[in-house]
């Protein structure tokens, strides 16, 4: 009788990827992993919700980009941008100075009139009628229609820097006489004095607002102390030059003022 061979004997393997799923077992663990994470969700909430600091810490939070361009940070462009932006804004401030302050022909033409009160639209004078300085302090308003007589005396009479009815020409009905009187010269100085000193406070708001980029930068390890240096010494002498150039724009419009105020 021939013996059976005998049966294969059937190891169970695990490999050591395996992992046998465990129960409660570091139950403490999983505890102290939630509380971390609830821990961090409650201070990301905190922050977001927390009031900014001011405009140096939003300025600091633009500053710190993770695409950092070493080049383009000693590219000053963006700065000479700005100067040309604010020296457009201000230059359009200045405008009532050039032609002689708030009362003059130029002003009286801007003034806005509502042809027909029942509707919202509203066109400057000059639109409706021909402003023509009569000589002196006389200006007339040489009007288009005659159905824009009475809105732009309403609005000459109404409006701050007029305020006084315009007279008609006995000699033409289409004709508003207006009599100009000359601002206080005083009044007039301390305003664009007011307005230029506004325009350097912008120019330097540049310098601060780049200093804080900076900043920044140096605190990101973007740059060095000895760039921020640079940097810094390379803007202030731009706002130098720009107040400068500032200062002589008010000098000289305090000049064609004091002159306008003479022929007035």
């Amino acid at each position: 009788m021939t013996a059976s061979a005998p049966s294969p004997t059937y190891v169970c393997q695990r490999c050591f990827s395996q992992t046998a799923v465990l129960g409660k077992k570091g139950g403490k663990d999983e505890k102290k992993t939630r509380r971390g994470a609830a821990a961090r969700e409650e201070q990301e909430a905190e922050e977001e919700e927390a009031p900014k600091s001011g405009k140096g810490r939003a300025k600091e939070k633009a500053a710190q980009t993770p695409d950092f361009d070493y080049d383009a940070a000693f590219d000053l462009k963006e700065i000479e941008d700005e100067y040309a932006r604010i020296d457009e804004r201000f230059e359009k401030r200045l405008q009532e100075f050039k032609v002689g302050g708030r009362f003059n022909p130029e002003m009286l033409g801007q003034l806005q009139v509502k042809p027909d009160k029942n509707l919202p639209e509203s066109y400057p004078l000059r639109e409706l009628a021909q402003v023509v300085h009569r000589g002196g302090r006389s200006v007339s308003i040489m009007v288009s229609d005659q159905a824009y007589i009475k809105p732009i005396m309403s609005a000459v009479q109404g409006s701050a820097e007029f305020n006084q009815q315009p007279q008609r020409d006995p000699d033409n009905d289409l004709e508003l006489v207006l009599k100009i009187e000359a601002e206080n010269p005083e009044e007039q100085q301390k305003r664009l004095k007011g307005e230029c000193n506004s325009w350097k406070d912008n120019v330097r708001e540049v310098l601060s607002t780049r200093k804080t980029k900076h900043a920044a930068w140096l605190k990101a390890k973007h740059i060095t102390k000895d760039d921020v240096k640079n940097l810094d010494k390379k803007v202030k002498a731009m706002q130098d030059k720009k107040i400068e150039v500032v200062e002589r724009r008010e000098k000289l419009l305090l000049q064609e003022l004091a002159n306008k105020q003479r022929r007035l």
